[in-house]
């Protein structure tokens, strides 16, 4: 209650809450259908169409208004980043404190309509900052919410790739909160974007940097879900394993029974691993995988004998009297009672996306003029560099995604670096475990 009187206090004359629906960026969008607006010591400005003064007047007005220690509310304030990066090619630098309410309310399961005013949006705000999860979520909102709004995201969204086959910049975007354990999103609602998320084989190779002596360079983790239920669950037995093998999946698999791993074990191990630690029985488990339901069986006894401490851990994991799950995070679910079963999943893959989401923040800083990130796929993420920088580049941005982290201390992850002209054509760029 004291956080709320102090922000109150600060807000009387200097209040802003700007506002932006359905409106994407890059410069195909339509704001005089998409609501922009903010409010601000009374004024209120519309864009209409193709008013690009107006647009770069507005931007300088909130670019000064952030520059100084101010509230700021908003509802979805990606958006408006992105339009306004996209539109004037202006970065908002944010300073004062930004209270983006439809993300705030989401992380914390609250069903809230959107505010149209500055008095409904001070009003949300009271009753979101009042909720006894906020003050769990708020170092989280803060570390990595935040500069993904502001500027992470923004900057993704406006990094031209040249798409051969329709000959102009192609751009992903991206709704936060998008997927119900907290992934982003990605969208690709006109010609001009591509959706990251479901790049096929000949849009791959179709997508260029901007520039011919640039290429791309690809980080991506290996067996990320898997590290995260150890780092949770604390199992030595596959601690142990992740710590030591040359392949995961292989070494899971000898282990549980006892003798060498071929390919083929290796890819049953996979496809059958976390969807057993998600609960899937034996049935469907037979059916998905290809094997008899007999066999099912005995590879779940034999990975629940193995891995105890992993999965007491996950079947411990459970809704409170109003079938609401919280995960390490505070991330708050709500499962309908036929859901629950969900929960299994949604205490793994929900920690997992903040610890993805957080280390792109890291990446997005440490490779700062260096390289330009241009999209990100769940626990991989892509840049733009220039080819004489690959090896600065994977080698920074491997630092940074490999080293320990004060928000989740003890997880160790690995990664793998590639490079290339084309997404469909990537080298690696260095050795590591294949993992």
């Amino acid at each position: 209650m004291e956080e709320i009187a102090s922000l109150m206090t600060r807000m009387e004359g200097n209040d802003l809450y700007f506002n932006m629906r359905g409106c994407a960026s890059n410069q195909i969008s339509d704001p005089s259908e998409s609501g922009i607006f903010f409010h601000c010591g009374g004024l209120k400005t519309r864009i209409d169409r193709g008013d690009m003064p107006n647009l770069s007047c507005l931007a300088s007005s909130i670019h000064h208004f952030m520059a100084e220690d101010r509230i700021v509310l908003s509802w979805s304030a990606k958006d408006i980043f992105s339009h306004v990066r996209s539109r004037t090619e202006m970065s908002m630098e944010m300073k004062g404190t930004l209270y983006d309410l439809a993300l705030i309310s989401s992380y914390l399961s609250v069903d809230m309509p959107q505010p149209n005013t500055f008095r409904e949006a001070v009003d949300s705000l009271k009753r979101l900052l009042s909720h006894p999860g906020w003050k769990r979520m708020s170092d989280f909102y803060k570390k990595v919410y935040v500069p993904l709004a502001t500027s992470v995201l923004p900057e993704m969204e406006s990094c031209c790739l040249v798409d051969n086959a329709k000959r102009l910049c192609v751009y992903p975007n991206y709704v936060m909160e998008g997927q119900a354990n907290g992934r982003l999103k990605a969208l690709a609602p006109t010609e001009a974007h591509y959706n990251p998320h479901s790049l096929g084989p000949e849009q791959k190779r179709n997508l260029r940097p901007p520039g011919y002596e640039e290429v791309f360079v690809n980080f991506d983790y290996r067996n990320m879900e898997v590290n995260v239920l150890q780092w949770l669950s604390g199992d030595e037995e596959l601690g142990g394993i992740l710590e030591s093998s040359e392949d995961t999946y292989k070494s899971i698999w000898a282990r549980i029974m006892n003798g060498e791993a071929t390919d083929s074990h290796r890819k049953i191990c996979k496809d059958v691993f976390l969807p057993v630690v998600f609960g899937q029985g034996a049935r469907s488990l037979a059916l998905n995988v290809g094997i008899k339901e007999e066999i099912a069986s005995k590879i779940i006894d034999r990975l629940v004998r193995t891995f105890p401490v992993a999965f007491d851990w996950v079947t411990s994991q459970s809704a409170d009297g109003d079938n609401m799950a919280v995960d390490r995070f505070g991330r708050i679910r709500r499962f309908e009672g036929r859901e629950l079963y969900k929960i299994r999943n949604f205490c793994v893959q929900s920690p997992a996306s903040m610890i993805c989401l957080r280390k792109l923040v890291r990446l997005h800083e440490s490779l700062s003029g260096l390289a330009r990130p241009c999209f990100h796929v769940h626990d991989g993420y892509y840049v733009v560099c220039a080819k004489n920088d690959v090896d600065s580049v994977c080698e920074v941005g491997t630092g940074v995604l490999e080293e320990e982290d004060d928000m989740f201390p003890g997880l160790m992850l690995r990664t793998a670096c590639c490079f290339g002209n084309s997404l469909g054509e990537m080298n690696p760029a260095k050795k590591g475990k294949p993992r």
